[in-house]
């Protein structure tokens, strides 16, 4: 048993937030933080794990360190992901992207490499708690730490030990421990109830699919206003401002999903 003063002091990182490229974000104190479970929720089609997958690009422009990422891609596979990552990494529309990978082209090939060489993915469609356990302890054994940051896209596809909403809230709290345990941030991807599938106002709280909102610290909701505009809605924050409502505390993304380049600074 420690006292609160020399756990802080032995707290390592967990509770500092990693590094946010979205200022605006930022600016509501929306953070990914070490150790922790954060979880981005929308519907299908809403943009959240190109939304994620910016940010894990992005992840290392922060000068004081270089950050190390675990992608679980269970809802996107391989080819889906390189074409999406070729895109955000040059600028080129996805299909041409699309195009010179099937040329071989050593220029897309490259960017690919060079863009995600912090990042180690696994594509299982349906992986386990035994199968994320597994993968995240072959990455300490060939680094020799745990990945920083943890990414689990998303969480309906995860083969939980109970069926329906009690394993969605199994798994969530499954993965609040792996981060406990481990030090990494654990992002959670998840999906929205069916009332909110066309995404254009703001996503409360309630809107979380089977209503798993209890492990996570931090909940972001994404919806889409208007073409060119992603709407990031903080509607839980253990450690700063949050509503519920997913209206009042919220930032604006400028986005254009033909070449998955997200644009930094409020619009």
């Amino acid at each position: 048993m420690l006292n609160l003063a020399l756990a802080m002091r032995h707290r390592g990182e967990a509770g500092r937030p990693i590094y946010n490229p979205f200022p605006q974000l930022s600016a509501l104190g929306a953070h990914i933080r070490f150790g922790q479970l954060s979880m981005v929720c929308g519907p299908p089609g809403s943009g959240k794990t190109a939304f994620v997958t910016d940010w894990m690009l992005n992840v290392n422009n922060d000068p004081s360190r270089n950050y190390s990422v675990l992608i679980f891609s269970a809802d996107s596979d391989r080819g889906t992901v390189g074409i999406r990552v070729g895109a955000a990494t040059t600028g080129i529309a996805l299909s041409e992207v699309e195009k010179l990978l099937e040329e071989d082209n050593p220029f897309i090939w490259q960017h690919i490499e060079d863009g995600t060489s912090h990042i180690g993915y696994c594509f299982d469609s349906n992986p386990s708690h035994n199968g994320i356990k597994a993968q995240v302890y072959a990455y300490a054994l060939v680094h020799g730490k745990w990945p920083d940051i943890i990414v689990v896209d998303n969480l309906v596809d995860v083969d939980g030990d109970s069926d329906g909403w009690e394993g969605y809230s199994d798994t969530a709290a499954w993965l609040k421990n792996l981060a406990t345990q481990t030090g990494a941030a654990v992002v959670l991807l998840h999906h929205a109830t069916g009332a909110f599938a066309d995404a254009s106002e703001p996503l409360p709280l309630s809107a979380v699919l089977g209503k798993v909102d209890r492990p996570q610290r931090l909940i972001l909701t994404i919806h889409r206003p208007e073409d060119g505009i992603m709407g990031v809605s903080v509607v839980k924050n253990s450690n700063g401002v949050a509503d519920t409502s997913g209206y009042n505390v919220m930032a604006r993304v400028g986005i254009d999903l033909s070449r998955m380049t997200f644009y930094r600074g409020e619009v």
